[in-house]
């Protein structure tokens, strides 16, 4: 709103001044609404009220005044003081050629005891429209506070829980009020600040203020932060404040209060819980399964009830764990473990028992497809006391999930195609894969070869919504399309190598010349590609039996239990075992659930293979064999 000072400074054509100066500093600041003329109750016979002054208060009373100085005429004007007073008048201009008698003592003292400022003025037809330049200034401060209120608003955050909002006010109520802003208390120090260096004039009323005690001049304003205990926003300026600031101020403030019991409510009903589930998730990751059993009761009671842990482990990215560590927390509740990492302030880890296990999975899989930044590492499942190793494998698996189809990796890198050379991997697949491609019938054939070349033809089936001989038929076709012979284990390792080459995110460029072989592509990374090999068969190494071996006769003779059992001098059923053991020590499930069918990164026989011939030798993969009639191979597997 105007103030008398402004009116004073931004019409000098009204020669206004102060009948005492040093009333300037301490009514300079009354508000001013309009201007009355007014002729005193004595003059008139009536009262003041009925000239219009405004019952709200801000009316500044113009009286001329034409009694001569002398001590009559100053008790005169101590009665329009005592007059104006009981009106709630915002001022006296004596519009006289004799100021003298406004400033005589008895005047002033009636002024000060009344707390009524006194003007003088010589001006006459300068005041004819002053009352609508004053309502145009109302308008334009109005105007302008509105501008600053919806611009504070703006600077509100879409998440309470924004560690930078409290800055971001701060700052811009410095630019705002073009002063100095701070925020802190005596017991916690100063928290944020604008300007932040130590020319910043505010410091001093934050850290030496008490809330309940906040004491303000003309220049500087300390504001109890509602529900920030003993916090203070303090502002300092060259200039004094206006009551549209001190408002600005104040909404502020009440902003950072909420903001403060926002933190406060957070750090009580999250973060403590977080904090349990920290050291559940320590104690059940490290070496203390027992305790960590109890502790997760409460918060995952199916953990308590296990001897099998899986650990996945979520990256956000740097902005996106509080969103994902709550939508966690709410769908996954009572079935898994989640905490945020201490260590990583970008993941989140989860631990499953086999009991929820698979829901839990498709629950992740549904919401890093859905977030396309998120990534996920998983292990296999471990037994409750191999919880440490299962947490190091979910963590060396998010490392590769960045490279993989689907942004999911699971155990110690499933696949090999991430590690090839991928220029020249991508025409290796593509040239062999090249008559499918092509085909009308490309996605159909594609999801055939994937299925049908990975699974008994019964889960095959199903997982494509088949019959079985429709499914024969389908394979059929790719092979006659292919030119191969998918009874072979040769064959089927090299198109599931090459389907999952091509599955991986942005596909490279076309490379000119001719296309390498297998062997070629296996020795541009060859210590990665061993190392990966040994990682993918040590589970066959740790027991009694030659589980290994097995495999390879397995592999060599086309996946025939029968063959494989002649060629061992063992009974069919001891290789079907044997099989079936090495497979799921593997972690390659060839009876696995409709939903994991689509998975690019499961293992498969072309993992299997590959490592055991990059190892051993053992089978002999060689290029593809001239097609032959497809043949009772599906199922063999």
């Amino acid at each position: 709103m105007l103030t008398l000072n402004h009116l004073i400074e931004t019409r000098p054509d009204l020669r206004l001044r102060w009948a005492h100066p040093a009333h300037a500093s301490t009514y300079g600041e009354t508000h001013v609404a309009e201007v009355t003329a007014v002729v005193p109750a004595r003059q008139t016979g009536h009262d003041i009220s009925s000239q219009h002054l405004p019952v709200s208060g801000g009316g500044l009373a113009l009286v001329t005044w034409g009694h001569p100085p002398g001590g009559h005429s100053a008790r005169k004007l101590c009665d329009l003081i005592a007059d104006l007073r009981l009106h709630n008048s915002a001022g006296l201009v004596l519009r006289t050629l004799q100021s003298s008698v406004a400033r005589s003592p008895q005047v002033q003292a009636q002024a000060e005891e009344f707390k009524l400022p006194v003007l003088t003025t010589d001006a006459d037809s300068e005041w004819v429209g002053v009352n609508h330049f004053i309502q145009q200034q109302r308008a334009a401060v109005a105007e302008r506070h509105v501008e600053r209120l919806e611009d504070l608003m703006l600077r509100l955050p879409a998440r309470v829980q924004n560690s930078r909002a409290a800055r971001d006010i701060i700052t811009w109520l410095s630019s705002a009020l073009d002063a100095d802003v701070a925020l802190g208390s005596h017991e916690r120090g100063v928290l944020v600040a604008a300007p932040g260096d130590r020319t910043n004039r505010a410091l001093h009323l934050v850290t030496r203020t008490q809330a309940g005690s906040a004491v303000s001049t003309q220049h500087t304003r300390a504001i109890g932060v509602f529900g920030g205990d003993t916090l203070v926003l303090g502002v300092a300026s060259h200039r004094p404040f206006g009551a549209p600031e001190v408002r600005l101020m104040r909404h502020a403030a009440k902003f950072l209060g909420f903001f403060e019991q926002v933190g406060r409510g957070h750090r009580d009903t999250v973060l403590e819980p977080r904090r349990v589930s920290q050291a559940a998730a320590q104690l059940l990751l490290g070496t203390g399964p027992t305790k960590a059993q109890l502790v997760a009761h409460a918060l995952a009671p199916s953990l308590a009830e296990t001897e099998q842990v899986r650990v996945r482990i979520l990256d956000t990215g740097r902005h996106d764990r509080e969103a994902t560590l709550r939508w966690c927390e709410d769908n996954l509740s009572g079935r898994a473990l989640v905490t945020p990492c201490p260590e990583k302030g970008s993941q989140i880890v989860i631990v499953t028992s086999a009991r929820h296990d698979a829901s839990v999975d498709a629950d992740l899989r549904a919401l890093v497809s859905e977030r396309g930044w998120l990534v996920m590492g998983a292990s296999r499942s471990h037994d409750m006391e191999s919880g440490a190793r299962a947490h190091a494998e979910a963590a060396q698996a998010l490392q590769h999930a960045a490279r993989v189809a689907g942004r999911i990796s699971t155990g110690v890198q499933p696949k090999l195609a991430p590690l090839l050379p991928r220029p020249t991997a991508h025409a290796w697949a593509v040239n062999l894969l090249e008559p499918v491609l092509g085909h009308p019938a490309q996605q159909q054939l594609l999801d055939t070869l994937r299925i049908g070349c990975s699974f008994r033809p019964a889960e095959a089936s199903r997982g494509l919504g088949i019959h079985r001989n429709t499914l024969r038929q389908r394979l059929a076709r790719a092979n006659r399309v292919l030119g191969l012979d998918l009874n072979t284990a040769n064959d089927r390792i090299l198109v599931l190598l090459a389907l999952d080459i091509l599955s991986l995110p942005d596909a490279p460029p076309a490379v000119s010349g001719s296309v390498h072989d297998l062997d070629d592509l296996l020795a541009y990374e060859a210590e990665a590609v061993r190392s990966w090999a040994e990682i993918r068969l040590s589970p066959l190494r740790s027991g009694q039996r030659d589980l290994e071996n097995t495999l390879c006769v397995w592999l060599e003779h086309d996946l025939s239990a029968r063959r494989t059992a002649t060629a061992l001098g063992v009974s069919e059923a001891t290789v079907r075992h044997h099989i079936h053991d090495a497979t799921e020590l593997l972690g390659m499930d060839v009876e696995a659930r409709t939903t994991d069918m689509h998975d690019t990164n499961r293992m498969t026989i072309a993992d299997v293979g590959v490592a055991a011939y990059v190892l051993l030798g053992r089978p002999q993969l060689r290029r593809p064999a001239p097609p032959l009639a497809l043949s009772s191979a599906c199922s063999r597997i």
